[in-house]
């Protein structure tokens, strides 16, 4: 359970056939600098979720608050989903997930 609003090993889970994922780390908010340089960066997959799809997860260890955001950076087209969630466990995948689904019809590029 989230410390503080802190969430301490988070975890960003895609689709295992998506091969369009640029850039993954963290950055404050409102800034545009995406820091790479993740403390304890794990990955994990493919992995098949209890019935469920095939997907990969990765993500780190230094907690995420209203100062520090995740962030991923990917390439057009999207997946159909994007999801977050937290570990229980230092090396384990995400124990419960907030998931983002996208309809290709409703994007658009910005050049």
């Amino acid at each position: 359970m989230p410390w503080k609003g802190l969430i301490p090993k988070w975890r960003f889970v895609l689709p295992s056939e998506y091969k369009g994922l640029l850039k993954w780390g963290i950055t404050t908010p409102g800034t545009n600098k995406i820091d790479e340089n993740v403390l304890r960066p794990i990955k994990n997959g493919p992995v098949n979720l209890v019935d469920g799809p095939s997907v990969i997860w990765f993500g780190g260890h230094k907690p995420l608050s209203t100062k520090r955001a995740g962030i991923i950076v990917l390439k057009q087209p999207v997946p159909h989903y994007v999801a977050f969630g937290e570990s229980e466990e230092p090396e384990g995948p995400p124990k419960s997930l907030e998931v983002i689904s996208f309809e290709s019809d409703n994007l658009h590029q910005h050049d």
